[in-house]
């Protein structure tokens, strides 16, 4: 991902005609973000929940927490708090 970054990154600064450097405009770099976030987050949360294809793991990935709470608190707080953060 970062490797692709790198990429776009340097295509958008190569197309710039102008040379107002857009990247480094708030509205561009909240856009950059947000769609980052939201391709990362489809990946991240695939290879959160891939335990839950095969029945055998799936059991033993949802008896990690004690309650039906703790697991939804659990992927809440790993998915739309930590993952964001990190």
């Amino acid at each position: 991902m970062a490797m692709l970054n790198l990429v776009f990154i340097l295509i958008s600064f190569s197309a710039e005609k102008e040379k107002t450097f857009s990247m480094f405009q708030f509205s561009m770099q909240m856009s950059w973000y947000t769609g980052g976030l939201f391709t990362t987050a489809i990946i991240f949360a695939g290879r959160y929940f891939r335990h839950m294809v095969n029945p055998g793991a799936s059991l033993i990935a949802l008896m990690r927490p004690a309650s039906i709470f703790e697991k939804w608190l659990l992927a809440f707080v790993i998915i739309s708090i930590l993952f964001p953060l990190a």
